[in-house]
Formats: structure tokens, C-alpha cells, sequence
């Protein structure tokens, strides 16, 4: 990816121009993805201690999810483009909104689906901690991607490139660390259900509301970005306040995940002293 992005910023800009936007773009693209990392990590510790090569693993799998995903949706593209029309409102739609979210969010889960196994993963907090951090990492790519191959601030202004930059990392990461954070939460309860072998089929239904979440997301840019070439002074609001309620949900379910995994804790831990007792 680092190459491929490096390759892009040569071809149409000198070596001068390249190598600092290279690096910039990068830093701007990684920075809230890893503070939100450690912000996760450190609630984590506060409250299950999971091994941190967990969420590390699961962080440096949606890097690589991005990849991956990055050549799909290509792929996709160029398949639906005779279908609808290259640069249609339509093929955007279905696109942008409809194929690339599910292909993503399937990418993703397959990282989640690999560990499910583990007993690490035990439960929705354990899930949503996990997900979480697939989001991160894939995040971190695609605003990487966006914002060096995509815009420059020689075309659009350094002003309106940095605050590009800023607003893709904060609001971006936040959202995909969402989506993927229902997926890992719902093979998580599942996991906790003891169903055994058969929870693994909360796969299908996680990846059809993480990507569910992510359509939406990904209207609510469409929406803002003809708003923003439509307004005299361009701004953006749907993303946004989609971003915040994703957020809001997601505080609501580690709060019910934190209260569940409290419980069955408790739970047991009074089994066992009762075994002793009896003993």
C-alpha cells in the first residue's frame, strides 16, 4: 500500500512535493486511529485485561483488511460501471453505499471469524474490543490512501487539505471502529450463549448490521458532499451527527457489555467458591 501510494504521489507531483505529503498524509491518517487505540486499550485493562497481541493482531488485520478491500472494490467498480453508467448518480449509490460497505465490513469480519475460536474471545465486550480495533487499522489505510492519493493541498489549498485530513481522522476512524465493533460484539454474545460450534453463525447477521451501518454512514457523506457544492460557505452535518450517534450507540452497548461481563465474572467466581465450600 505504502508503495502504491508513493508510486501515485510521483507520477503527478516532483519528488520534492511527493516525500512530504507522503509522510504528513500518513501521520495525519494514523494519529486519532492509535490514540483511539490506547483510549480502548486502557479501558480494557480497566475492565477484562485481555492479552494486548489480541487487540494488536486485530489492529494491524484491518491494515491489512484495507488492502484487500482496496483491490474489491476496485474490482467492483469496474464491473458495475457498464452496468450503470460510469460516474451516474446510480452507480455511486450502489457503489459507494451499497457494495463497497458490505465488501468491507466482510473483509473485516474475517479476522474476527479467525479468532473466534480463541477462548480470549469469550463474550460481546471481548468483541467489541476486538472490532474496534479492526476499525482502527482500516481506517488508518483508507484515510492514508484518501488523503495522499486523492487530494493534495498544491490543488485544494493546505488549509482545506489539513482539515480534511483532521476531519477524516477523528470522524472516519470513530465510524469504522463502530462497524466493526457490532460485528465483533454480535459473534462475541453468540460466543458467550455457549451454542458452541453454531454461534459462529452470528457471523452473517453481524456483518449485515455493520454494513447496514456503514451504508448509512456512507450516504450521509454523499448527502454532505452535495450539500457542501451546493452552499455558499460548504459544510458538513450529516456525517457528522451519524458519526455521533454511532458513538452514542456504542457506549450503550460496552456499558451493557461491561454490566453482562461483570456479572457472569461474579457469577463465576461464587460457583467456584461454592465448590470449594462443598469441598
Amino acid at each position: 500500500m505504502a508503495g502504491l501510494i508513493w508510486n501515485g504521489l510521483q507520477s503527478r507531483l516532483p519528488v520534492a512535493h511527493a516525500m512530504p505529503i507522503f509522510i504528513v498524509s500518513l501521520l495525519g491518517a494514523a494519529i486519532m486511529p492509535l490514540i483511539y487505540f490506547v483510549l480502548a486499550w486502557i479501558y480494557n485493562q480497566y475492565v477484562e485485561k485481555m492479552p494486548l497481541r489480541f487487540m494488536a493482531g486485530m489492529f494491524m488485520w484491518g491494515i491489512m483488511a484495507a488492502v484487500i478491500a482496496l483491490v474489491l472494490n476496485t474490482m467492483q467498480v469496474a464491473l458495475l460501471g457498464p452496468i450503470f453508467g460510469p460516474g451516474t448518480m446510480m452507480m455511486t449509490i450502489v457503489s459507494i453505499a451499497l457494495v463497497a460497505p458490505f465488501i468491507e465490513e466482510f473483509v473485516k469480519g474475517l479476522g474476527l471469524l479467525a479468532l473466534y475460536g480463541h477462548h480470549e474471545f469469550s463474550d460481546a465486550l471481548h468483541g467489541l474490543h476486538l472490532g474496534f480495533a479492526v476499525g482502527l487499522g482500516f481506517s488508518l489505510v483508507e484515510n492514508w490512501f484518501y488523503l495522499a492519493s486523492k487530494t493534495d493541498p498544491f490543488t485544494s489549498g493546505l488549509g482545506v487539505w489539513v482539515g480534511l485530513g483532521i476531519y477524516r481522522s477523528v470522524v472516519n476512524a470513530v465510524a469504522h471502529g463502530c462497524f466493526s465493533a457490532s460485528l465483533g460484539a454480535s459473534l462475541g454474545w453468540a460466543k458467550s450463549q455457549k451454542w458452541g460450534r453454531i454461534g459462529i453463525l452470528a457471523f452473517l447477521p453481524g456483518v449485515i448490521i455493520a454494513t447496514v451501518l456503514h451504508s448509512l454512514f456512507n450516504l450521509t457523506a454523499i448527502a454532505d458532499s452535495f450539500q457542501a457544492l451546493s452552499a455558499q460557505f460548504p459544510s458538513f452535518g450529516f456525517n457528522p451527527i451519524t458519526t455521533l450517534a454511532l458513538l452514542v450507540m456504542l457506549v450503550i452497548v460496552s456499558v451493557g457489555a461491561t454490566m453482562d461481563y461483570r456479572r457472569r465474572r461474579g457469577a463465576r467466581i461464587s460457583g467456584e467458591m461454592d465448590k470449594l465450600a462443598g469441598e
